[in-house]
């Protein structure tokens, strides 16, 4: 499935579940129990603007998140009913990747692992196609979360770390630097590599940095600018048409993977899909 040129992913499904009516503050996860036919929509609009997959509504399904909301009893249900419903409208030859974020714990590095270990079986269990590490916050714990996941499967795992806003310095939120960081999960022979949730600003010099670093194809998932609350909801302040363009035009030769995250629609991925098509009509 990465073999492809370029692979398009989704957008920004919390972002999509408050345009539906999830409140600010209710923890997107727990939609999958409470509101299952709304994220079964959203997602189908994402397969329907050109997904070639989809990331499963479990970003904070970890046990640690899930237990700040007072969920952590229903970590089963919240990953294998996310992946349930990904997958009941998934059309044939598309894909359903499990989406692990951050932990939000400040255990040992065996602790995290564990911790990740819970999550991956249950996404394995209920038949993801691949991992999708996300938001990758330091080193350690996006090296914690992939030894988990390989020491229970060998679906194939992509890795993308978040940067601190400052277009200068691309460090991790924990102050490491990004090159350092790839140069660290290169280790592990992962299905792709990227950044998330940042600017286009920053997502600029990332890609730089990265397509001097990088064997492995390249995943780029921008926010949609920076988000203004409005009546209580945040609102994004950049044209999607206009971000998807500047992302495809930032994809480069290799193989990639495009998508979006924070604020991110399914007009976003339409226009990524259409700019796919119109490269390789041009192609031919």
């Amino acid at each position: 499935m990465f073999g492809k040129r370029i692979l398009i992913g989704d957008g920004g499904l919390g972002t999509a579940l408050q345009g539906q009516g999830m409140p600010v503050g209710v923890s997107p996860e727990c939609w999958a129990l409470e509101r299952p036919e709304v994220v079964e929509d959203v997602t189908r609009q994402f397969f329907a603007s050109g997904s070639d997959f989809v990331l499963t509504n479990t970003f904070g399904g970890n046990r640690p998140r899930l237990a700040s909301v007072g969920r952590a009893d229903r970590i089963h249900e919240v990953n294998v009913e996310s992946v349930r419903i990904a997958r009941r409208v998934a059309p044939p030859g598309r894909y359903v990747f499990g989406s692990v974020g951050p932990t939000g714990s400040t255990g040992t590095g065996e602790e995290i692992e564990e911790v990740y270990r819970e999550q991956a079986g249950l996404l394995a269990e209920a038949g993801v196609d691949a991992f999708w590490v996300e938001t990758v916050c330091s080193t350690a714990e996006g090296v914690a979360a992939v030894r988990a996941i390989r020491s229970i499967t060998d679906l194939p795992v992509a890795i993308l770390v978040t940067l601190a806003p400052n277009r200068q310095s691309l460090l991790l939120l924990s102050e490491e630097s990004l090159g350092d960081a790839i140069r660290s999960f290169l280790t592990f022979e992962p299905a792709a590599i990227g950044v998330n949730c940042v600017s286009v600003d920053l997502l600029r010099s990332a890609v730089s940095t990265l397509t001097e670093t990088l064997n492995t194809p390249l995943a780029i998932f921008p926010n949609a600018g920076t988000p203004h609350l409005v009546g209580g909801h945040p609102q994004y302040d950049a044209d999607q048409n206009q971000l998807a363009e500047t992302v495809f035009s930032l994809k480069g030769d290799s193989p990639v993977v495009l998508g979006g995250c924070c604020g991110t629609t399914s007009e976003y991925v339409r226009r990524l899909s259409d700019l796919r098509t119109l490269e390789a009509n041009c192609q031919v």
